[in-house]
């Protein structure tokens, strides 16, 4: 249903990186991933500069395991909206499993205090 007036949307209106942005988190909600993903791809091919697009690619990218991807995106994410708190919290994530505690303890503190829940990384990383 949402993902079908999604589409809808979409092909009414293939420029617009707003309704991308929509869709991939609808996939996400599914559990639709690698779906997701693709979609945050392009996003970016219509708005190289689109924050959150790179935040939630940074996201999926720490549920694939990818640290490294994860810590490029969220930076990323980050030089274009130094605010964005979901691209601040993954990158904690992502700088906790890469072994770098002290960045992963200072993007987790900005995260949580913008609301985020960051208990994954004071687990593995200590508070």
């Amino acid at each position: 249903p949402w993902e079908d007036t999604c589409l809808r949307f979409i092909s009414e209106n293939p420029e617009q990186p707003d309704l991308w942005l929509c869709l991939g988190q609808v996939f996400e909600k599914q559990h639709k991933q690698r779906e997701a993903f693709t979609t945050y791809g392009q996003v970016l091919t219509l708005d190289p500069n689109n924050s959150e697009a790179y935040a939630r690619q940074g996201r999926l990218f720490c549920e694939f395991g990818q640290y490294t991807s994860a810590q490029t995106a969220c930076q990323r994410a980050l030089d274009l909206d130094p605010e964005n708190s979901l691209a601040h919290a993954y990158l904690g994530i992502a700088y906790s499993y890469l072994g770098n505690n002290e960045e992963a303890r200072k993007h987790a503190q900005i995260a949580e205090a913008a609301g985020l829940n960051m208990m994954s990384v004071w687990k593995k990383v200590g508070q």
